[in-house]
Order: structure tokens, then C-alpha cells, then sequence
């Protein structure tokens, strides 16, 4: 066993280069890794810090300028958004999305409302 290790340190001081490079490679390999799982945790492993992350809708608002707005909003708002629109037709010109989207999309909140309304009242 010693003598491995003194072959090991013979072959160190002959070829430093080596040895540094090695040694460089696995820790910008290490660290690479470690950031790309930090990522790939932070964006789709942990979820939302919301208490009902699953209610959250993404909305987008477009501007006859060009400019668009876009963000989270829940059950509620987006029923709320429904009860200002005239219809259907209307919040789906206002987000550029088919009909059918909305409806699905506004009858599911409404369903999740109305459920959360209930849970509510018996608690």
C-alpha cells in the first residue's frame, strides 16, 4: 500500500499538469452539475409557493399598442375577469385564445369556487 502511494507522489511531482487538469475537470464537472440540478429543481421539482398552486391561471392582457401584461391569477380573479367581460367571445378576443378555452377554463374555476364556497361554509 505505501508503495502505491509513493508511486502516486512520483507521478505527481514528474507531471503537475496532469494532475491539475484532472483535478480542474472534475470540479467544473462537479459544479456543473450541482447548478443544473439547483435549476431544474428550483423551475420544476419544487412546487409553487401558492397554498392551492393548482387553481393559478395564466393571463395575458394585449395592448392595441403592442405591449402585452401577463401574469398569475386565481380562481377568484378569474372569475371576476369573466363577470366584467360581456361574454365568451369577448374575453376570448381580449386573450387571443380560442372559445372553448375559455369556457373550459371559466367553468373549471367556477367549479373550484364554488367547491372552496362549500368547504367554507362547512368548516
Amino acid at each position: 500500500m505505501l508503495a502505491l502511494i509513493a508511486a502516486a507522489m512520483r507521478s505527481l511531482l514528474r507531471n503537475p499538469a496532469f494532475v491539475l487538469t484532472s483535478a480542474g475537470t472534475l470540479a467544473l464537472g462537479i459544479g456543473a452539475t450541482i447548478a443544473l440540478f439547483s435549476a431544474v429543481n428550483a423551475a420544476l421539482l419544487k412546487p409553487l409557493p401558492y397554498p392551492h398552486f393548482r387553481d393559478l391561471y395564466s393571463v395575458r392582457t394585449f395592448f392595441p399598442t403592442g405591449r402585452f401584461t401577463s401574469g398569475l391569477v386565481g380562481v377568484e380573479e378569474l372569475a371576476a375577469l369573466r363577470q366584467m367581460t360581456d361574454g365568451v367571445e369577448e374575453t376570448a378576443a381580449a386573450l387571443r385564445i380560442p372559445e372553448g378555452t375559455v369556457t373550459s377554463r371559466l367553468s373549471r374555476a367556477l367549479a373550484r369556487l364554488r367547491m372552496r364556497v362549500e368547504e367554507g361554509a362547512h368548516a
